[in-house]
């Protein structure tokens, strides 16, 4: 059996195969000796296919990733990524119908996405580096977190990721407003004024007085602004 196993290389396959004799075990257990042969044979076969397809996942996964290119200008996610989403959707459709106990199946979630996302997420912060700008590198995050969160929202056990990916979002989207809303107040005017009256001291005398900070340079700054 195990050199027959070892001649697959199906990720999903191995997975399926593996909650498979989790299910067999479960299932003869109540009839047998716990020293029974047969159940400790199941065991090995079970411990055997999932550690093959943990292995294989992981040279999957990072094989996808080594071709993973420059954002493109549209700062949607490269193909790479929709490669690597479309192996995890695959492996979690496996999961989802999966014969194995709930708390089987929550273990191996926790491992997979462990051995899919985060490295995924690590490739994608390394690639967005060569993005010319933080707005850029928040959009772009931000494309690669809405993929991601697509494709797991359908599946069981994903609260913890998807938390975790909202959490990535909402930080993604403060850089989005904070770079947006610095480059409005720097095109009106309203940074510099910002920066002069926040300097000021009452010995400098009238704020007015200052330049760059006449009415009517305040009033054409506030006019930009609306």
């Amino acid at each position: 059996v195990e050199q027959a196993l070892s001649t697959e290389s199906n990720s999903v396959v191995l997975y399926r195969l593996s909650c498979l004799f989790v299910f067999y075990g479960e299932t003869m257990a109540p009839s047998l000796s716990k020293d029974a042969a047969l159940l400790q044979t199941i065991e090995e076969l079970k411990d055997l296919t999932l550690n093959m397809f943990f292995s294989g996942l992981n040279s999957s996964v990072q094989r996808l990733l080594g071709r993973m290119s420059t954002p493109d200008y549209d700062l949607l996610p490269v193909q790479a990524v929709h490669q690597v989403l479309l192996l995890l959707r695959d492996v979690l459709e496996s999961h989802d119908g999966a014969v194995a106990a709930v708390a089987d199946k929550k273990e191996n979630f926790s491992k997979i996405f462990a051995a899919v996302l985060d490295p995924l997420n690590q490739a994608v912060q390394l690639s967005a580096t060569q993005l010319s700008s933080p707005l850029d590198v928040a959009v772009y995050t931000l494309n690669y977190l809405s993929a991601i969160n697509a494709v797991i929202i359908l599946y069981q056990y994903t609260d913890t990721r998807l938390e975790m990916i909202k959490a990535q979002m909402d930080a993604n989207e403060d850089v989005l407003v904070g770079e947006q809303v610095t480059l409005i107040l720097s095109q009106t005017g309203l940074v510099e004024v910002y920066t002069k009256a926040a300097a000021h001291q009452p010995s400098q005398g009238a704020l007015s007085e200052i330049a760059g900070m006449e009415a009517s340079r305040i009033s054409n700054a506030m006019t930009l602004f609306d």
